[in-house]
């Protein structure tokens, strides 16, 4: 077969191919725009559960705070009320300082179950962190999406061109 008839025949084919290749480029660029996406939508749900916990781990410490004062005022007030039934009944000694002991002992009791319960808050939180940041890494697409490689669109044209010689 002459060259020219060659080419002519092949003509239809090297345009297959050089629109095989743009059609490629064009799926490859789909599929990391996709990829890149989807990205960012697991690490913008991430930064939301993150942004959730600290407002959660937040109010907790406040609570807290709320709790240890609300425990200070009672012990006080009650303290004060022993010493005034006390003061007001004559009665002095081992019986009063053990009323204002139990007082100060069920305050401090009350506190640390307080301090006790936000650290299992904190210890929770920092458990809820870190599974949404494993969640978002064990989500995440890390595929490669590889491009078309214009060589290997030149080879089938040039094999389909030595095709098309034997004939």
């Amino acid at each position: 077969m002459a060259w020219a008839d060659m080419v002519g025949a092949s003509g239809g084919n090297i345009l297959g191919q050089v629109g095989s290749f743009i059609e490629a480029s064009k799926t490859q660029k789909e599929k990391k725009a996709w990829q890149r996406y989807n990205n960012a939508m697991l690490n913008i749900q991430n930064a939301q559960n993150q942004n959730a916990l600290t407002i959660n781990e937040r109010m907790a410490a406040e609570r807290s705070s709320i709790m240890g004062f609300q425990i200070r005022k009672s012990e006080y007030l009650t303290s004060a009320s022993v010493e005034a039934s006390a003061a007001a009944s004559g009665t002095i000694g081992r019986s009063v300082n053990l009323a204002l002991l139990d007082v100060h002992r069920n305050a401090a009791v009350a506190d640390e179950r307080r301090l006790r319960d936000l650290d299992y808050q904190y210890l929770q939180t920092d458990a809820q962190r870190r599974n949404s940041a494993m969640a978002v890494a064990l989500k995440t697409d890390y595929a490669t999406i590889p491009s078309p490689n214009p060589l290997s669109y030149a080879l089938d044209f040039g094999v389909s061109m030595a095709k098309e010689y034997k004939k």
